[in-house]
């Protein structure tokens, strides 16, 4: 069998003390099949130069020389020209030492004593291509991870016990950490329950049926605490028939998520204007009548006191029909208030000062935290006092269920309830915060409290002051939350962009 390969001499340095040996080694080359040019240099330390000055296809080495010995030399070398293939030619037998040179990256280790010309000459030749292949295989490798790496989706990879082995910088940006600190992970253990419990359950079907699951906008939070929705695919790696692996791509969704949402609510709240505009048609008119005929019996019957004090009630009640109509009419119509430069903390203050008697009747206390640093914004001064009174009645309802409660009335009847607002700025935003001392918000309301006409308050709640809440504020480019808070109660957070207008 031929091992010549082309018409050019390979350029090899062969780094040999022994001037003997290096003779030896010239002459079994000399007559092989493929032309082979060797430079000699007899301590590391010159072969080390010539690496620096020459051009070289492979490097053949003797262990022991004058200024290194062992397989220290090998990694000495190979760190200089780590690309370049290395053969090990030595008069040390020691098998165990040559099955760590090669597992180090020798291309092949060879006992002097033992080889002839047609052995040394294959040896080479299938040195180089052996590394050429090498080489070609980590370029591809090196290609595929920086398309992998180049891309938004995460991509992460578990063996057959379910740990990631690989994760791509997308996967790292979508969690939040170095994708490094993925890597490593046993899927089905190393993670909390409140991070993927419902992602879980997907891993394991498709681990089970070894077929492809597509998983969609599961809630997960990230270790660094945020909440985002992820979809993806879940594709199985298979061996034998048996569970080998899953690759698995993730796609943050959560803008996507929320956009749908907005969505959703637009078209709730569409229904809602048709509604709201059917109940003032039906109402309004006899509502009218109603009121002027109240109007005209104060006059006609103006010296029947008792009669004048029912009327007055009546004309209030019809008055509140009336607000409850208006209310329902602004769920569905665009803001039309006046923007201007805004204070929100003198907002926030004049709506306390409308209702200090009724936190005082309530015995709630209130308290401000307001932050000397907030700006004034481009907002609707009325849009804001509705939501901060709507807000605000709905801290003080909670609280005051709290001390209905037989552990209010225990515990803290002597003490009252509080409800506490606070502002600051967060970056870009103004976030402001409401929270009270009350009994907090079911686990099964929490998500459904800001959609229009969902009520809790089963005596005598609308379901419109929370709803026009998140209206408000996404009218104001903001967003409202709402969480329960670890010592009882609930906190409602809105967070206001700052506008150009700021400065800032």
């Amino acid at each position: 069998m031929s091992t010549k390969t082309n018409n050019r001499a390979f350029h090899i340095l062969l780094v040999e003390d022994n001037s003997g040996d290096a003779r030896l080694i010239r002459e079994l080359l000399s007559g092989a099949d493929s032309s082979f040019d060797i430079e000699v240099a007899q301590t590391l330390s010159d072969g080390l130069d010539a690496l620096a000055s020459g051009s070289f296809d492979m490097i053949l080495l003797d262990l022991i020389l004058p200024d290194s010995s062992g397989l220290e030399t090998f990694i000495r070398l190979q760190a200089a020209a780590p690309y370049m293939p290395i053969v090990i030619m030595t008069h040390l037998d020691d098998e165990e030492l040559g099955v760590h040179a090669v597992r180090k990256g020798a291309q092949d280790y060879l006992v002097k004593d033992h080889i002839s010309g047609d052995v040394l000459s294959r040896a080479l030749c299938y040195a180089m291509e052996r590394k050429h292949a090498e080489e070609k295989i980590k370029s591809l490798q090196s290609f595929h991870l920086s398309i992998l790496d180049g891309i938004k989706t995460g991509v992460w990879v578990t063996d057959a016990h379910d740990i990631i082995r690989y994760a791509n910088k997308g996967m790292g940006t979508i969690a939040g950490i170095p994708a490094r600190k993925i890597t490593g992970s046993q899927v089905l253990e190393n993670f909390p329950d409140n991070t993927v419990k419902d992602f879980r359950p997907c891993y394991l079907k498709a681990k089970e049926t070894l077929e492809s699951l597509y998983y969609e906008a599961i809630p997960v939070k990230t270790p660094v605490g945020r909440q985002s929705y992820l979809s993806g695919w879940l594709i199985p790696r298979i061996k034998n028939g048996e569970f080998d692996g899953m690759i698995c791509t993730v796609e943050d969704v959560t803008e996507r998520r929320h956009l749908q949402e907005r969505l959703i609510r637009s078209e709730q709240l569409a229904a809602a204007g048709q509604l709201a505009a059917y109940v003032a048609h039906e109402i309004n008119s006899p509502l009218q009548a109603i009121t002027t005929l109240l109007g005209m019996m104060k006059n006609d019957y103006s010296h029947d006191e008792e009669l004048m004090e029912n009327v007055d009630i009546l004309k209030g009640a019809f008055g509140s029909i009336r607000d409850t109509v208006r209310n329902l009419l602004d769920l569905n119509r665009p803001g039309k208030d006046v923007r201007q430069l805004t204070d929100i903390n003198c907002i926030i203050e004049n709506t306390v000062a409308l209702v200090r008697s009724h936190l005082k009747r309530n015995k709630i206390r209130i308290s401000l935290e307001l932050s000397s640093e907030i700006p004034d914004i481009i907002a609707s001064p009325r849009q804001l006092s509705r939501m901060f009174l709507n807000l605000i009645n709905n801290a003080v309802d909670a609280v005051a269920l709290m001390s209905e409660s037989q552990e209010s009335r225990t515990n803290r009847i002597s003490a009252g309830g509080e409800i506490r607002i606070r502002t600051c700025l967060a970056e870009k935003d103004i976030v402001i915060s409401v929270s009270d001392t009350g009994l907090g918000i079911s686990e099964k309301d929490l998500p459904n409290i800001f959609d229009p006409f969902y009520t809790t308050k089963k005596r005598k709640g609308t379901g419109v002051g929370l709803s026009d809440c998140r209206r408000v504020a996404e009218d104001h480019d903001g967003m409202i939350t709402a969480e329960n808070l670890p010592g009882g109660g609930a906190m409602f957070t809105i967070r206001l962009p700052l506008t150009r207008d700021t400065g800032t």
